[in-house]
């Protein structure tokens, strides 16, 4: 992971006086103020070297997991101890919700909150929507009993930035208008971009499938006794 990278990314806030908080945190009242969120699409170790890098540098942010996804388990033993491990460090830990594989999507979000709350003793709040499609956008779904990321106190009151696909596609925040006059914002990381190698998003993605190589034959010499290399 470029590490330095990171940090001065981190540290270009900090010394321009803006605060890292939570969700529940935030005052509309009130200047200088960031929200960190990691939305983890991919292995939750890529999540955990962000989260060490945080702790390290006194910051703290929120990590959205999936329940049900085709790139990793957070129910294994390995991930979960991964996520209990951030949590650990003083950051918050919620609810990545991927609203499309559902036909009715609050059954489906109350079922994985219910998996996420009895796994990590959570209590959630407040959830993120993977790959949000127009409607939800839109507001014509409203979940029962939690805020999501994209509620307009977050989404639309302050400015919003996100690397999704690996690039900040309006722009990077510390090039905008709003942190030169250090107003309120939401910045969304994907911990994927920053912790693989390469110097594009398809070098980083041919490095991941890389590392998946390298995981799945770990896996097999840990449950086939006949394949051990």
């Amino acid at each position: 992971m470029n590490r330095i990278k990171y940090i001065e990314f981190l540290n270009f806030f900090k010394d321009n006086g803006y605060n890292f908080i939570y969700y529940n945190e935030l005052k509309p009242i009130l200047k200088n103020q960031i929200i960190l969120r990691h939305d983890v699409d991919f292995n939750p170790s890529f999540a955990l070297e962000m989260a060490q890098i945080e702790y390290e540098n006194n910051i703290k942010s929120t990590y959205f997991f999936l329940v049900r996804n085709n790139m990793y388990n957070s129910l294994s033993h390995k991930n979960t101890e991964t996520i209990i491990k951030i949590k650990d460090l003083g950051h918050n830990i919620s609810l990545h919700f991927d609203s499309q594989i559902y036909k009715n999507i609050q059954e489906g979000l109350d079922s994985e909150i219910l998996i996420f709350n009895s796994l990590f003793h959570e209590n959630i709040s407040i959830i993120s929507y993977h790959r949000p499609p127009n409607k939800i956008l839109e507001n014509e779904f409203s979940p029962k009993k939690v805020k999501t990321t994209y509620d307009k106190e977050f989404f639309k009151d302050i400015k919003y930035f996100s690397d999704s696909s690996g690039v900040f596609r309006y722009g990077s925040p510390i090039d905008s208008n709003e942190f030169k006059i250090k107003e309120n914002m939401q910045v969304l990381i994907h911990p994927i971009w920053w912790v693989s190698e390469g110097n594009d998003r398809m070098n980083k993605i041919e490095w991941y499938k890389n590392k998946a190589q390298i995981w799945i034959e770990d896996n097999l010499n840990d449950n086939l006794n006949f394949y051990a290399k």
